[in-house]
């Protein structure tokens, strides 16, 4: 049987295509998906909002959008609670974010020149040079550190779960962070200036360029956007990844100087009812927090990392700790 066009070239070089963009859903025929509306990101970044009502609809939508985007690499997907104006990595998003760069790279050369770790993670497999950094820094962003990566997965129930359950902090002489679900809150619907907030949801659709093979294991490097799958990087020791199907990204730039803002491959945001989504995943144990964010009893490398203290030497940069 002879290879797609699109699996030769990932199996003929490693060496990204400069023909291709990335493509932005217009319009879909489905009595189940309606175009509500347009977002504007950076730079007039216009990307259309789908609502969509049924979980039939949802996985029609996302193929399509999978299928104009062929040529240009995969899609990928970010639940999130709101809309924002940009996709920033979190090391972008405050002011003077250039002093926690010395803070990152410290960081990074620290856990490469630690022999213990080194080994765990099996760095010392990497022939690239650079490469080593870059799966350190991915894994730092997969456990909550300021990087410059952007975290996507390429599973929408996770996605799904990402938008239906809200990011909280606790405070006290730690900081310690959980994920609350969300609910359809009646009096809000009446009192809130703006009801629509209190019942969606929404799921980005993130094109990435990693139509070439990969140039080491789990990491793509396409025009634009350099893409790390830890699962294929690191042993499943670093068991978080796995658990939520996650990948990072970001773009593929190596000057603070320029906006890591990666919101321009965002082809299409799906819009969906809380309400609905909670009938559609339900509460099984695989979509608990429990198990996304397993425990340092479960997950080895996070207490390799809990145990570093170099990761919590300030307020911005430094490991989450999850609690249920």
């Amino acid at each position: 049987m002879k290879l797609s066009e699109r699996i030769e070239r990932k199996t003929r070089t490693t060496t990204p295509s400069k023909k291709y963009s990335p493509q932005i859903v217009q319009n879909i025929s489905s009595p189940y998906i309606e175009k509500v509306g347009m977002h504007t990101f950076a730079e007039n970044h216009e990307v259309s909002i789908f609502e969509v009502s049924d979980y039939r609809a949802l996985n029609q939508l996302i193929g399509y959008a999978k299928f104009l985007n062929t040529d240009y690499g995969d899609v990928f997907y970010r639940g999130e609670v709101h809309l924002h104006s940009s996709l920033l990595p979190s090391i972008s998003r405050r002011p003077n974010c250039h002093k926690y760069e010395e803070a990152l790279n410290t960081a990074i050369n620290n856990a490469i020149g630690d022999e213990k770790f080194s080994k765990v993670a099996k760095l010392a497999g990497f022939k690239g040079m650079k490469n080593p950094s870059l799966i350190v820094e991915a894994l730092l962003q997969h456990y909550g550190y300021s990087t410059h990566f952007v975290d996507l997965v390429d599973n929408h129930w996770i996605a799904l779960w990402f938008g239906l359950n809200q990011f909280k902090k606790i405070k006290n002489m730690n900081e310690y962070f959980y994920y609350q679900r969300r609910q359809v809150n009646p009096i809000e619907l009446v009192t809130a200036k703006d009801p629509k907030e209190s019942i969606y949801q929404y799921m980005l659709l993130v094109a990435v360029d990693n139509n070439a093979a990969p140039v080491e294991r789990g990491i793509y490097v396409g025009n634009d956007i350099i893409t790390i799958d830890l699962r294929s990087s690191l042993p499943s020791i670093f068991l978080r990844p796995h658990a939520q199907h996650g990948l990072v990204v970001r773009r593929n730039i190596h000057n603070s100087g320029v906006s890591f803002d990666i919101s321009s491959n965002i082809v299409g945001i799906v819009r969906l009812r809380i309400d609905n989504v909670i009938s559609w995943i339900g509460c099984g144990n695989l979509l608990e927090s429990s198990n996304l964010f397993p425990s340092p009893a479960y997950d080895y490398g996070y207490e390799i990392l809990l145990q570093r203290k170099d990761l919590f030497e300030n307020e911005y940069h430094r490991i989450a700790q999850y609690i249920e």
